[in-house]
């Protein structure tokens, strides 16, 4: 009964949602969106699938909302490449969402989640703890922002998949 309120209000079912899980599990990844703007951090848990075929990226779109964005070949002979995206809260619905269907990247979508309950924490240490997190190797790649950074940093993007 509830899985099927789930369906009706993000208007899908049951087999295209494990349509979906299946393909961003082969082709998607969580990421963690960092940037200083006028010396505050903003934090976002990000999701998004990659691929040269744009279809299946329209069902993500109409299911969950974000955005496609289309690169260029980097030569030719190469074809073009599709991104699908979500952040913030959308990040978080899908995340839940594909969650239980999920075999390759549902430690790391739990992660994201975990991760995205920390993003709103009020603390003081807050920072302190992203640094020890990050020396436990649970967030790869995650490099701590440079106390004195004024503005203008619109940087790390932290993959965890």
């Amino acid at each position: 009964m509830e899985n099927n309120i789930i369906f009706e209000l993000l208007g899908t079912n049951e087999v295209e949602l494990s349509y979906l899980a299946g393909l961003f599990d082969g082709e998607g990844c969580i990421s963690v969106v960092r940037e200083i703007r006028r010396n505050k951090e903003k934090v976002k848990l990000a999701a998004e699938v990659g691929m040269t075929e744009i279809a299946p990226l329209y069902i993500f779109n109409r299911v969950f909302g974000g955005s496609i964005i289309t690169r260029a070949p980097r030569k030719s002979g190469h074809k073009e490449i599709y991104r699908w995206r979500v952040q913030g809260t959308k990040a978080q619905l899908f995340l839940k969402s594909m969650e239980p269907y999920l075999i390759v990247k549902k430690e790391k979508a739990i992660l994201g989640l975990s991760l995205a309950n920390y993003i709103g924490l009020q603390s003081p240490n807050k920072n302190v703890i992203a640094d020890k997190i990050s020396q436990r190797r649970i967030l790869p790649n995650y490099r701590p922002l440079p106390a004195n950074l004024k503005g203008g940093y619109h940087g790390s993007k932290n993959q965890l998949a």
